[in-house]
């Protein structure tokens, strides 16, 4: 079977679909429970000192760290407990999150920032002391406080929020920190029985035309040469058909990886670029919605 076909047998829409490790979209609690606030990501209370949030970073980021830590959640959580540190632990940061989460409560409309890893930048680029301070006036005086600016702001941030969401299957398979994860997800799509001959005939004409591409002149030449040379040995050893042990699913997804990370980008680029299509329109509903989150006509 063709590399081509094997690509079309195996979709990328059937690989993204079965993932267990696209990232979560929620801030969750140490126990992996959903968090309603940052508080709950360190699992403080909204009243905790300085000292009481430095205390639960420390716990909860060893306990956490992905070096420690080998579940499917921690390095998730190690991000989100950062995320909950940085922002926390800044003064001015946390006076402007807390207006936000009193908004977000009014307003259930808000929770669309509550996102990780895009809180810390809408928080360093918008004013929620301000908002909030606006939300309180009466509707007449809010009309003629809540610029123009500051609505358009909002709205391309929302809208950043929405265009990461629907492309993150996408942006977590070409995210090259996760390539071995993605490698072993490939190599279980593999079936059980496999017949590899033209595989075999063309990953070996594909590594002989790379090797005979290197320069003896290369300072690594020797150890290049000899990488290549065992791949090549490795491939041919396997057999031509037969059961695919799990080192074999590897060995063949390692070679199909640049493929489908290749189709991955692809998908991804087009999708995006459909989206930002879309941008003016979805940003003026989205201003919209937010002039009547506030009780202002537009």
């Amino acid at each position: 079977m063709s590399r081509d076909n094997t690509l079309q047998r195996m979709s990328l829409e059937r690989i993204i679909s079965s993932f267990p490790e696209i990232p979560v979209t929620n801030f969750v609690r140490p126990g992996g429970q959903v968090a309603q606030n940052l508080y709950e990501v360190l699992s403080i209370a909204p009243t905790a000192t300085e000292k009481d949030v430095s205390k639960a970073y420390r716990a909860l980021s060893r306990r956490f760290h992905p070096d420690v830590n080998k579940t499917e959640i921690a390095e998730d959580m190690f991000k989100q407990i950062n995320e909950a540190h940085a922002i926390l632990s800044d003064d001015s940061q946390r006076r402007n999150y807390d207006a936000f989460d009193r908004l977000m409560s009014a307003l259930p409309f808000w929770s669309q920032f509550f996102r990780p890893g895009f809180l810390e930048t809408v928080l360093t680029r918008n004013d929620f002391t301000r908002l909030e301070r606006i939300y309180k006036l009466e509707q007449r005086q809010r009309a003629s406080e809540l610029k123009e600016e500051i609505v358009d702001k909002l709205a391309h941030h929302l809208y950043d929020i929405h265009i990461k969401q629907e492309l993150r299957g996408y942006g977590w398979f070409i995210d090259g920190r996760n390539r071995d994860k993605v490698i072993t997800q490939l190599g279980r799509l593999f079936p059980e029985h496999y017949d590899i001959k033209p595989y075999k005939k063309k990953v070996i004409k594909d590594l002989t035309t790379k090797a005979s591409r290197l320069s003896s002149d290369s300072p690594t030449y020797n150890q290049d040469a000899a990488r290549i040379l065992k791949r090549a040995l490795q491939i041919q050893k396997m057999p031509d058909e037969s059961y695919l042990t799990d080192d074999i699913r590897r060995i063949l997804a390692s070679e199909l990886y640049p493929e489908f990370l290749k189709a991955a980008r692809g998908f991804y680029n087009s999708e995006k670029a459909k989206l930002e299509r879309q941008r003016g329109e979805k940003e003026r509903y989205l201003k919209e919605q937010i002039n009547q989150t506030f009780n202002i006509k537009v």
